[in-house]
């Protein structure tokens, strides 16, 4: 469904044809997101980063990325193609890791890109640094979550399609608590928030991980890590 088809259900569930704000649905769009971890924004893109020889310093653009989850390097060990996952470490550790790669003339060795840090950020870019600097050209893949859209008369959210009504329930839910018009509309707004957390937590939070988007891997991953 589009925001004008929610919201035409939202108007249905709580009795008042004339309703046209979308506020309570993006409410409701952002506490599922929440409750479910954004797991069905998940992304990942092998063009956002190349390392290039001898250089230390990266900028990545983060637009449209809410989280920055994981940076995958391509090696080739033993003649034989591995993906390897860099480890984001905190400034102290990083400067250790940086001297164990200083060769006893006081140059940088250099090697596959093992570690890096985050050191300063601008607008939706981060820049990195990191240890060891590439001896050669690397490719890699980055896993990221996708910032979540606001929700128009034309926006269809990214969620899975069948879970799209438990926008309409919260968002009636929300405003029947807000403004009720007889005596048991507020205890029905509790009930139909109530019911769509329950089917985000055990539904979509389910479906979403085993139904991943087409942007993602089919790499597996443990569903309740946490953000």
């Amino acid at each position: 469904m589009n925001g004008q088809e929610i919201l035409d259900e939202v108007r249905v569930l709580i009795n008042d044809m004339g309703y046209a704000r979308y506020n309570e649905i993006n409410r409701a769009y952002r506490k599922i997101g929440r409750l479910c971890h954004y797991n069905w924004l998940r992304g990942e893109s092998q063009n956002m980063l190349t390392f290039l020889d001898g250089v230390s310093d990266y900028w990545i653009d983060l637009s449209g990325i809410r989280v920055l989850k994981r940076i995958w390097v391509k090696g080739n060990d033993t003649g034989k193609i591995f993906w390897h996952e860099m480890e984001e470490s905190p400034p102290q550790t990083f400067e250790g890791h940086a001297i164990e790669n200083t060769q006893s003339d006081g140059t940088d060795r250099e090697d596959r890109p093992r570690w890096y840090k985050i050191i300063e950020s601008s607008n939706q870019s981060i820049k990195i640094e990191v240890t060891p600097i590439p001896d050669t050209t690397y490719y890699t893949k980055i896993e990221f979550i996708n910032e979540l859209e606001t929700v128009s008369r034309s926006t269809v959210p990214s969620m899975p399609e069948s879970y799209h009504d438990l926008l309409a329930d919260m968002a009636a839910g929300l405003i029947l608590q807000k403004t009720p018009k007889t005596p048991g509309d507020a205890q029905r707004g509790i009930s139909l928030v109530s019911n769509a957390i329950n089917d985000a937590v055990n539904g979509l939070v389910r479906d979403s991980h085993n139904n991943r988007t087409r942007s993602i891997s089919p790499e597996g991953r443990r569903f309740c890590e946490f953000i």
